[in-house]
């Protein structure tokens, strides 16, 4: 499991700004065990930090999987999830993959709540598939 000073460190290491809404982000998910919503995230940050936005949950949620610390799990255009174990453990249904990740959470945080271009005419597919895309 990670620290709050690794996940510091390395979002130092990219060139960013230590923001206090980005440590208290990492504090907030350091340790845990469940998979926090971005919508709940979003709720305990802002009893903190009024003024923040669900844009700032997820460009540093971004960046903390880019840097190796959490994983983002998209169920679908609504429904956004993050997982602070980076490392394998059980299949999960709510497993994405990470280009979809992103995507949608770029399309949330800017109040768009279509499906990224990529998953136009497709479908969710069950939740219950441990592995492969969420999109047919």
């Amino acid at each position: 499991m990670w620290t709050i000073e690794d996940g510091i460190e390395r979002i130092r290491s990219r060139g960013l700004k230590i923001t206090s809404q980005r440590i208290a982000i990492l504090k907030l998910l350091k340790g845990r065990k469940d998979h926090p919503s971005a919508e709940k995230i979003f709720r305990e940050m802002k009893k903190t930090y009024p003024t923040i936005s669900f844009a700032t949950i997820y460009s540093t949620a971004q960046i903390l999987q880019d840097a190796g610390l959490l994983q983002i799990l998209t169920i679908d255009e609504h429904r956004v999830f993050f997982d602070p174990n980076p490392h394998p453990h059980a299949p999960h249904p709510m497993t994405s993959t990470p280009s979809r990740s992103t995507a949608t959470a770029h399309a949330a945080a800017a109040g768009n709540r279509a499906r990224p271009p990529q998953d136009q005419g497709r479908t969710p597919a069950s939740t219950e598939s441990c592995s492969g895309s969420l999109w047919r």
